[in-house]
């Protein structure tokens, strides 16, 4: 009888861990940005077990990204940047950087 008690007492301590998902926001912008404007940017995120990636077009220098989290994480940005002529203007040459 006694352990039927204290497990009906710890009951509640159970739902404590479990918090609900919450909304991450996440918005930026480019500015001086030389040879070339942003396409692209990328949010590498996990949901569950897996890693999921994200990609919002750049729209005059601004992107943001939206997703729901359970707890805090790593996410990760890459920006896809378009081929540019390389400066001679012979053939072409891609940018990438990663943060």
């Amino acid at each position: 009888m006694r352990t039927i008690i204290i497990a009906l007492l710890c009951l509640p301590l159970l739902s404590v861990g479990q918090s609900p998902a919450k909304t991450l926001s996440i918005k930026g912008s480019f500015k001086n940005i030389s040879p070339a404007e942003p396409e692209w940017v990328y949010l590498l995120h996990r949901v569950e077990d897996k890693y999921v990636t994200d990609s919002t077009k750049v729209e005059n220098g601004r992107y943001s990204f939206s997703i729901k989290t359970q707890e805090p994480d790593l996410l990760r940005l890459r920006v896809k940047y378009p081929r540019v002529k390389n400066n001679d203007g012979t053939g072409e040459k891609s940018i990438a950087f990663s943060s």
